[in-house]
């Protein structure tokens, strides 16, 4: 049981870096939307080939002109996916602490 909680545990950590990554992404685009020749960032994921691995994320410079307005929006989709895995992440943390404290008869 305890090796499933880490596993959750380590997947939305692994999930709110990546979130992290593609604010850094969309928030670089937003501001280099005017400047000639910008080409755009994209946060690219890869899929674990192993059952537990988890997936890597990296940035990549496409040819595409910056799109202010789809940029925008995916910047506000990314916050509010953030803010899920962090309440889901604060919400598991606490449920293993209270479980560590009852298993200590505090």
């Amino acid at each position: 049981m305890s090796s499933l909680n880490s596993l959750i545990v380590d997947s939305i950590s692994r999930e709110l870096d990546v979130c992290a990554l593609r604010h850094e992404a969309y928030s670089a685009n937003i501001a280099n939307a005017s400047v000639p020749g910008y080409e755009r960032l994209e946060v690219m994921t890869s899929s674990p080939v192993n059952v537990g691995a988890m997936p890597s994320a990296q940035l990549l410079h496409t040819h595409d002109a910056v799109k202010l307005d789809q940029e925008m929006a995916k910047l506000s989709k990314n916050a509010v996916r953030y803010e899920t895995l962090l309440t889901a992440y604060q919400q598991t943390t606490s449920i293993l602490n209270l479980a560590i404290k009852e298993g200590k008869g505090a």
